[in-house]
């Protein structure tokens, strides 16, 4: 059985047992539709934007005035089905939001002033997933079989692949690209991808665009196992999914002040560390490679992001934006 995140000093009874103290507030003039399909929150200091799949809407609320800023109709692609949606956002520090659309090597930008212009930039990878590092982007590829992440100077500079020659693509995830699905975090130092189907994290130090670590948690063979048998059946190499796996990751942010530790929203079985649930928001640090705590959450978890200070949580089971207020001493 595939398991995901404890290390042999760990188990997930232990974890669960020691949860963090706080509470989860509500943002105050907030109210989503339940009709909405919300995805892809993310945050800097002064504000927490996403997308609303169906309208090809940006939300954007104002942390400081507590108070939704902007909501912005984004014009449609010109691509057929899918190609037309919004899939990634991504806010950088300087306010700047970018949004990426699936297999479009465009990516959208809106003006920093108003949020009102559009503007495209086009980039010679296709980004599933972006993430702002400082006033760059950094981008998961799921279409360059030599690369994983890439970091992306926003000023026009040149794409630079991060870990070089460093990373062996097709021996860290097997041949099925669907594995290379996952989640970005950054800090200051560092850019982590933290994989969605594989027991895995792959970290990459900023200042040098260089290849930290590979770490993995347990053994991996099942799941790329699955996968190849789920790719064979396809008859040819697609991204196609891995079949039955125990752990899911479905999403993951980077804990405030804590440049080393990831703040998880974990499902299913942990191998012989027990089982995870979306009730719980799991705290996790890739230097011990162990999970430290856990946080009670209000509402079954489906996004949680993170800025400098905060914490905060959407949960599609009420379609509330929450934020963490940790127990002061």
């Amino acid at each position: 059985m595939v398991g995901l995140l404890l290390a042999a000093c760990g188990t997930e009874q232990q974890a669960s047992e020691v949860h963090s103290e706080g509470t989860w507030e509500p943002l105050p003039n907030l109210e989503l539709s339940e009709y909405g399909l919300y995805a892809s929150f993310d945050a800097n200091d002064r504000y927490l934007a996403w997308i609303e799949m169906y309208e090809n809407q940006v939300f954007v609320y104002d942390l400081n005035a507590d108070s939704l800023a902007h909501q912005i109709s984004i014009p449609r692609g010109e691509g057929p089905g899918e190609a037309e949606q919004m899939f990634s956002l991504a806010i950088s520090p300087d306010n700047r939001i970018f949004i990426t659309r699936p297999n479009d090597p465009r990516v959208l930008r809106l003006n920093a002033a108003q949020f009102e212009g559009v503007e495209t930039v086009q980039l010679a990878e296709i980004p599933a997933r972006i993430k702002a590092a400082g006033h760059d982007l950094v981008a998961l590829t799921l279409n360059a079989p030599d690369k994983l992440m890439v970091r992306l100077p926003t000023d026009g500079g040149r794409e630079i692949a991060l870990g070089g020659d460093e990373l062996d693509i097709d021996d860290v995830f097997g041949p099925n690209p669907f594995l290379q699905a996952g989640h970005i975090t950054t800090s200051d130092e560092h850019a982590v991808f933290s994989a969605q189907y594989m027991p895995m994290h792959v970290v990459y130090t900023l200042d040098s665009n260089a290849h930290n670590q590979t770490i993995t948690y347990e053994d991996v063979s099942d799941v790329r196992s699955n996968a190849s048998s789920a790719q064979s059946e396809s008859g040819m190499r697609a991204v196609v999914p891995p079949g039955e796996v125990d752990l899911l990751l479905h999403n993951t942010a980077g804990v405030p002040n804590e440049p080393t530790r990831l703040a998880k929203l974990l499902e299913g079985e942990g191998g012989r560390n027990g089982s995870y649930s979306l009730d719980n928001l799991y705290i996790y640090d890739w230097t011990a490679n162990e999970i430290l705590n856990s946080i009670a959450l209000p509402a079954k978890g489906k996004q949680v992001v993170s800025n400098s200070s905060d914490l905060f949580l959407y949960s599609e089971e009420n379609y509330t934006v929450y934020r963490y207020l940790p127990e002061r001493e």
